[in-house]
């Protein structure tokens, strides 16, 4: 048997808890081991991805917040931190994280298609378009930033590709 105080033991609980998608018993676990102050780095992480995953933002930016700190450069929780604030409406935060998140690794394109979708939710539409054409320069087959510029800048063309889109494959 583990031991309950051994915190390998909620994390195999908790990963398999988040696998079948219970996350509020994942969350309940992993606070549980945290005031037995057995959290260490990777069940910080999964305690924040169990917040996000129910609505708990805030609880969860607390969390990635620490994690950040242990590893400053961490473009994981950058990006994390960015959803959450995206997901919250803050806008402006969750666009300075990626901003920060490119500094490490600008050729990140994950973090360069979220950038975009967060200055366009911010309205800038013509940020967003440089950052999708960065995209499309990195990973030219990247089908989300492709329809994403289509759509931006050239409607016609967006609805045509939707058609073929759609289209079965032969």
């Amino acid at each position: 048997a583990i031991s309950p105080m051994n915190p390998y033991r909620y994390q195999i609980i908790a990963e398999i808890m988040m696998q079948i998608a219970l996350y509020d018993q994942a969350v309940v676990l992993l606070k549980a081991a945290e005031e037995r102050e057995l959290l260490f780095r990777d069940l910080l992480d999964k305690l924040a991805l169990a917040l996000v995953h129910t609505g708990k933002k805030e609880d969860a930016l607390t969390y990635l917040a620490k994690l950040l700190q242990l590893d400053p450069n961490s473009i994981s929780h950058m990006n994390n931190s960015a959803i959450c604030y995206k997901a919250m409406g803050e806008f402006n935060r969750a666009i300075a994280m990626y901003r920060r998140a490119m500094e490490i690794e600008p050729g990140n394109i994950s973090i360069r298609f979220n950038l975009a979708l967060a200055l366009l939710n911010k309205g800038k539409k013509d940020e967003a378009i440089v950052e999708l054409s960065r995209v499309l320069d990195i990973n030219p087959k990247h089908e989300r930033a492709k329809a994403r510029h289509l759509q931006l800048t050239d409607p016609e063309k967006y609805r045509a590709y939707l058609a073929e889109s759609k289209k079965p494959s032969e």
